[in-house]
């Protein structure tokens, strides 16, 4: 979706060193519903029970989607003064995990997710807050396959591993512009609860995680952008501007 695709299918396959319907069957709802949430259809995938070969689960997917490409987006035309927003993230995603895993095992030991994180939830819990999914908000923005788009998307910044400057670099070098991050959101307590416990610097977690900050996007079209974010429940805010 930062290129302005639409995704349209996905199959995964699960390699699992001994098939457990209990731990299966969460994994495959939770993927329904973000697939029926994101409008992709899953045409099929596979489980294979491959014993010693590996250790666990190994989840992987592949995904097709389609892409005008008078509607690619490029970063070509970012300028000065082009507004940088930052759609909030949920929690800790995918990216730098072994880190946060780390960290608690040195602090709480092997059994560190059933630890209380407060009183409501464990480490557990409080680490694997589900993902918040941006695709299908972009897109209205974008436009789907031959529709027209809401408003111009200059830039469009995934902020997965390398954190929030790693991934703004990748869109900034086709336009040799810098970016100004003058007001980022504070970052999840988790996050600075594992930041204190684990003597993790600003300059690795910045790099590490994602810091509150799940997707960038440059754009002048401000209000239209907030608008259809929270329309998807997605919190938004400037978080600086391409200096």
């Amino acid at each position: 979706v930062c290129m302005g695709a639409e995704t349209v299918s996905l199959t995964n396959t699960l390699d699992v060193n001994k098939v457990d319907p209990a731990k299966i069957r969460p994994l495959m709802e939770g993927l329904q519903k973000a697939a029926a949430e994101q409008k992709i259809v899953i045409p099929g995938g596979e489980i294979a029970e491959l014993g010693d070969m590996v250790n666990g689960y190994l989840w992987n997917a592949t995904a097709v989607g389609v892409l005008e490409k008078s509607k690619m987006i490029t970063g070509k035309n970012i300028q000065s003064g082009d507004k940088i927003i930052g759609l909030k993230s949920a929690g800790i995603r995918s990216n730098g995990f072994s880190l946060v895993r780390y960290i608690l095992k040195e602090k709480f030991g092997q059994e560190w997710a059933h630890e209380k994180y407060d009183d409501t939830q464990t480490w557990g819990e409080a680490t694997l807050v589900p993902s918040q999914i941006y695709s299908d908000c972009i897109l209205e923005m974008h436009g789907r396959y031959k529709q027209p788009a809401k408003l111009e998307l200059k830039g469009v910044v995934h902020v997965t591993g390398g954190g929030i400057h790693g991934n703004m670099e990748r869109i900034l070098k086709i336009s040799g512009a810098k970016a100004d991050l003058n007001n980022l959101p504070e970052p999840h307590e988790v996050m600075q609860k594992l930041m204190e416990i684990g003597e993790v610097s600003e300059e690795e977690a910045y790099k590490t995680w994602n810091m509150g900050v799940g997707m960038i996007l440059i754009t002048n079209d401000i209000d239209q952008a907030l608008e259809i974010a929270a329309k998807h429940g997605i919190k938004g805010q400037i978080i600086g501007e391409i200096a």
